[in-house]
């Protein structure tokens, strides 16, 4: 199964609901939030994977913390959540761009911008518990980690490219004004239920 196939059987309504809550925002924005945060998580992670250095840091942080049980019982993690955790893996992932980043996500779905960091905490172990899932049961080292996030990345363009562009956009540091952003086509392209 590809990383987004398994967050998007756990990332349920129930599960989104629950983070609606805790963000205190309604459902359709944290759910339209979810569908951009997933993918540009993953192309994160991609992307600092891309070098030794970096697939190894994230080969034994997997290894380490994340050998997907937070994915047992999603809605319940969401819930509740360490926010400093996923504080902290944000901090590694997006480096310096993690303010651009959720001021991008919150103005392309209509959230705050503290709403759009909060979604994007929540998310984070839950898509480090994925990876390390996926590590796990495919015996992934540091190199196959990083071809099996590259390989999902490309998979991703294939699906959505434009979507998927303009997500790295935020990752960039290009983010389009409200309305007019491209993000929000990634709700239906790269994240929507079949």
């Amino acid at each position: 199964m590809s990383l987004l196939g398994l967050l998007h059987d756990r990332l349920t309504p129930d599960a989104v609901i629950q983070l609606a809550r805790r963000i205190g925002a309604e459902p359709g924005a944290t759910g339209n939030a979810v569908s951009a945060a997933v993918p540009l998580l993953i192309s994160a992670l991609a992307g600092n994977a891309a070098t030794g250095a970096g697939a190894m840091a994230l080969h034994e942080a997997v290894t380490r913390d994340h050998d997907g049980h937070a994915l047992d019982d999603t809605p319940g993690n969401l819930a509740q959540t360490d926010e400093n955790e996923g504080r902290g893996i944000l901090s590694h992932v997006l480096r310096s761009r993690q303010p651009a980043v959720e001021d991008g996500l919150a103005q392309s779905v209509g959230l705050s911008r503290g709403q759009a960091g909060g979604v994007l905490a929540a998310l984070a172990p839950l898509v480090l518990g994925a990876v390390g899932r996926i590590r796990k049961q495919q015996n992934l080292d540091a190199t196959g980690l990083s071809r099996a996030l590259a390989d999902e990345r490309a998979q991703l363009k294939d699906r959505a490219p434009g979507a998927l562009g303009a997500l790295e956009g935020l990752l960039d540091g290009h983010v389009k004004a409200a309305g007019g952003s491209e993000v929000g086509s990634v709700i239906s392209s790269l994240f929507a239920r079949p």
